[in-house]
């Protein structure tokens, strides 16, 4: 049984997907239970798959914006570069208004020099 990762999946669905493939398989009972036994011998350690250097952390002391910008830059010429994509997590530093789709970003860190 492979696991699903999309979201909103009752076992229940499972189990009709299940039955289309396999008309004669297993009851929705014993299905569950073989999965529950499944899914108990699942290791619970997050794993995030990332290329490396995609992702990086940037402590800071405060959240003030001239140390968090000084943070960031400062990581930036470390690397000597920058990466294709910052998140800044919604700090309240970078991330004026949340948004799901279209977070408002602090003008100062949206800033940015391109060719």
């Amino acid at each position: 049984m492979k696991p699903r990762r999309r979201t909103s999946v009752t076992l229940q669905l499972l189990w009709l997907e299940y039955k289309e493939l396999h008309a004669d398989g297993l009851q929705y009972s014993q299905f569950c239970e073989l999965y529950r036994r499944w899914r108990g011998g699942l290791d619970r350690v997050l794993r995030q798959e990332h290329r490396a250097g995609e992702k990086v952390f940037v402590g800071c002391e405060s959240q003030e914006l001239p140390e968090w910008i000084g943070a960031h830059v400062r990581m930036f010429e470390y690397f000597g570069g920058v990466p294709e994509l910052a998140v800044p997590d919604n700090v309240k530093t970078a991330v004026q208004h949340a948004c799901y789709y279209e977070p408002d970003l602090n003008p100062t860190y949206h800033a940015h020099r391109g060719p």
